[in-house]
């Protein structure tokens, strides 16, 4: 009795190389999200977490095959297609390795693997016939990726001295939901440099001088790497208040980049929050 044919059971070689490289890249980028969520929660003092894979390749041969060998399809430009692989040829084997229903897993997995440019030998059985086709390897390049995670949880801690009760907060995490109004970073406080990539600050209630450094990100607006220095703000924190600092883009003096005056610091948004010195 003759097998019966399984759709079920097809191999689409080309198909599945490109759908597994593409979901593991996926899949690496989720999964280093995921960790990097809980490994925020063990950084204490860090401010990022960063992790990253080195880009990857696959190759598609370009075959429709079933288990046992036999070619369904063969797609136009495709490296099978320019090695001469015809419909109803049946596979013996690939670069000397046995082509079977048991073998096939281990058979796609060793072609995923193979070089650029590499070259690849077909064994296959044409009317009866036992044949040799040749092409040469064509990889695609899956990019590798870097994620990197900013970890704002805990708050910086300026001026604070063992008689100070109360205290505010300074926040630069969030970007600005006003017209014309861009992110900054700060650059000192009280004519004090600012080191620390964290954005949120947490100061002694009073007056302050904020030194910030405006990151707009306005397509009217070029300027000179160079030209980055930073304007004073003055704030008066309240206890238990968050201040949100950002930068005020005045598109009319836009052109006005000696003295920076395309822009002025502000407090955009003044929240509630406790604020304990701990």
């Amino acid at each position: 009795m003759s097998q019966l044919f399984q759709p079920s059971r097809l191999v689409t070689l080309g198909a599945l190389l490109l759908l597994s490289s593409h979901a593991a890249a996926q899949q690496g980028i989720d999964l280093a999200r995921a960790a990097a969520t809980e490994l925020a929660k063990e950084l204490g003092d860090q401010e990022q977490a960063s992790f990253e894979e080195a880009a990857r390749s696959y190759f598609d041969w370009g075959a429709i095959i079933r288990p046992d060998g036999k070619v369904l399809s063969v797609r136009a430009g495709s490296v099978a297609a320019s090695m001469g692989l015809q419909i109803n040829d049946q596979v013996m084997a690939i670069n000397n390795r046995q082509l079977t229903g048991d073998s096939l897993a281990e058979v796609l997995t060793y072609l995923a693997g193979l070089d650029h440019g590499s070259q690849i030998t077909a064994t296959v059985e044409r009317a009866g016939q036992s044949q040799q086709l040749s092409g040469q390897v064509l990889a695609t390049v899956v990019p590798g990726w870097r994620l990197q995670i900013e970890l704002p949880r805990r708050d910086s801690i300026a001026g604070i001295t063992p008689n100070t009760d109360d205290c505010g907060r300074l926040s630069v995490f969030l970007q600005p939901n006003l017209n014309d109004h861009y992110p900054v970073r700060i650059h000192s406080i009280n004519g004090e440099l600012y080191k620390s990539l964290n954005p949120n600050l947490v100061l002694p209630v009073g007056e302050h001088i904020i030194g910030v450094i405006e990151l707009i990100n306005h397509a009217g607006l070029k300027r000179s790497s160079s030209v980055a220095r930073e304007k004073l703000l003055s704030v008066v924190i309240e206890a238990n208040k968050k201040y949100h600092l950002g930068a005020h883009f005045i598109d009319s003096q836009r052109y006005e980049r000696v003295n920076q005056d395309y822009w002025e610091p502000v407090v955009w948004k003044v929240t509630e929050q406790s604020c304990v010195v701990d």
